[in-house]
């Protein structure tokens, strides 16, 4: 909840610099439907251990960004995005024998900075930016089946992750039409992990994230466009010397949804 504070109040203070200069404020919103696809790869003892599950999932989104009233092609914003990975099936394999499943759900959620310059012309557009802040993936596990034996009770799972990354959106218009699509980099500057089951353990995780998104929009009313279109996130996180037992882990989450944003401008 700290971290959904830290963006209201980021969005308070980009309303009121908007209030006080009189510049172009964007407000955004974006929801959208889709599949998540989890696996994890780690070595233990010498053998390879691999997970996979594919949950079905909701995406939130909202966003807030502010044009400068003398330099009108320069921006900051900020923005806050929930992902809800509803239950599903995980299974685990060892040297390609499955040896446990259980149930699985994952919760995400990020909130960043953003600042950058635009140009446009009549028909074409683009945004170049720098971006920066923070992730926190949750993971739930319950009613384990190892072996012929059962568990029911929950482990979770938590990563915290700092990143860094750069952004290009790009637009072509024609009439009340347009057609947009987006692409952001960014690489885990720091990363922490923690599991319910080795409270002791500290995870040590680095990684990198990928944010595809592309879209057909029209203006519905004044200063009121609609886009419907699919995004692509792709999360890539190594977890190196959790412990003398565990010699590496990475783990691998792809988000593939429909999205309908909304954005208004004033």
């Amino acid at each position: 909840m700290k971290h959904v504070r830290v963006f209201l109040l980021l969005a308070a203070v980009i309303l009121c610099v908007h209030y006080a200069e009189a510049g172009t404020l964007e407000f955004g919103e974006r929801i959208g439907y889709g599949v998540l696809d989890y696996t994890e790869t780690s070595s233990t003892a010498g053998s390879d251990i691999d997970s996979d599950a594919d949950l079905r999932t909701v995406l939130f989104r909202l966003s807030v960004e502010y044009y400068f009233t003398e330099k009108e092609d320069l921006f900051f914003g900020s923005a806050a995005e929930w992902v809800w990975g509803t239950e599903d099936d995980e299974t685990w394999d060892e040297n390609g024998i499955e040896v446990q499943n259980n149930d699985l759900r994952i919760f995400g959620q990020n909130y960043d900075l953003r600042f950058g310059y635009r140009n446009r012309t009549q028909e074409f557009s683009y945004k170049l930016y720098a971006l920066g802040g923070w992730d926190g993936i949750h993971f739930e596990r319950d009613n384990f089946e190892l072996i012929g034996t059962t568990d029911s009770n929950e482990v979770t799972e938590d990563f915290s992750l700092w990143r860094g990354g750069v952004g290009l959106n790009l637009g072509y218009q024609f009439g009340k039409w347009a057609i947009e699509g987006s692409a952001e980099y960014a690489y885990y500057l720091e990363g922490t992990g923690e599991n319910s089951e080795r409270r002791d353990v500290d995870y040590d995780v680095d990684g990198e994230r990928i944010d595809l998104t592309i879209g057909i929009s029209r203006e519905v009313i004044e200063n009121l466009y609609i886009t419907a279109g699919g995004t692509y996130i792709k999360f890539d996180l190594d977890i190196d010397q959790v412990d003398d037992v565990i010699d590496q882990a990475d783990s691998e989450l792809e988000v593939t949804a429909g999205v309908i944003s909304l954005t208004y401008e004033f």
